[in-house]
């Protein structure tokens, strides 16, 4: 027997109480990939079968955990890796494909950032039994989501990891990850946990066609004397192509810009976040 077969934890001997159908076993294959890719199979190994679990059982995303078990599994993974931004930084694997099969791709192709915020709420239960979710709009580019447990406590732990998993959902779009303020807790108290969140859409692109426009009025204005001769065609697109990237190149600066201010923010916001947990 090699030393991976001596890791396994044997399924027959996991705890029924631990596979009860709360949560969908994406949870913790997100939580299984970001493991992988940061720290190894090893420290993966080790903290899996420290909470007594099967490692194939909860990497299959068909399969049910408990929450308790897994607040218990994000709890050791913290210990073990001395990091306290384990479950958020987990989260933020929800859009990698593998988690939770086609929803993602779903998701991605709704059209918008919005819609997939809106439409959060509507397929949330089909992993997480545990949860009341709600929606409200209150921008084009800004929502908030509200959590409620009717008949559990929330973890701080688990609320890091939704936060995790709400600010990557922009990453589906292509577009920046998102900001998410989490305004009030249900580990506080509070009958629900708040997140405020707001995001950056793609560039649109107008100072893009509009730069291109005023390239070719340039561009035909200046070839008018000269006829319409075939050679001066090129100059006129050439123009044309000048003030096109011009336009690019501002909208991509000023999405720059934005990034980095929502970065900054989103930092913050985590910070806090993870004060609260410790």
């Amino acid at each position: 027997m090699d030393d991976s077969e001596q890791n396994v934890f044997p399924l027959s001997d996991v705890s029924p109480d631990d596979t009860r159908m709360e949560l969908g076993c994406g949870t913790t294959k997100m939580v299984l990939m970001y493991l992988e890719d940061a720290y190894g199979n090893d420290v993966v190994d080790e903290i899996v079968t420290s909470t007594r679990m099967n490692r194939e059982y909860i990497g299959t995303t068909r399969n049910w955990i408990s929450l308790d078990y897994y607040c218990r599994f994000l709890k050791r993974a913290i210990e073990v890796t001395g990091d306290p931004q384990v479950p958020f930084l987990s989260g933020t694997y929800s859009v990698k494909q593998g988690c939770f099969g086609a929803m993602p791709t779903l998701m991605a192709r709704l059209g918008t950032v919005a819609s997939t915020y809106s439409l959060h709420p509507k397929l949330v239960h089909l992993f997480n039994r545990v949860a009341v979710w709600e929606h409200e709009s209150t921008g084009r580019c800004s929502c908030i989501l509200t959590a409620r447990y009717p008949n559990h406590e929330q973890d701080r732990n688990n609320c890091l990891a939704m936060q995790g998993g709400l600010v990557a959902l922009p990453e589906l779009h292509g577009c920046p990850q998102a900001t998410v303020k989490h305004a009030q807790c249900a580990c506080n108290g509070h009958d629900s946990c708040v997140y405020e969140i707001s995001w950056i859409e793609k560039p649109a692109q107008v100072r893009a066609l509009l730069g291109a426009l005023i390239g070719l009025g340039i561009g035909l204005a200046l070839g008018a004397p000269a006829g319409s001769d075939t050679w001066t065609i090129a100059p006129v697109l050439a123009s044309g192509l000048v003030g096109y990237l011009c336009g690019r190149l501002f909208d991509y600066s000023t999405r720059l810009r934005q990034s980095y201010r929502y970065n900054e923010r989103q930092a913050a916001s985590l910070e806090a976040s993870t004060r609260e947990a410790e």
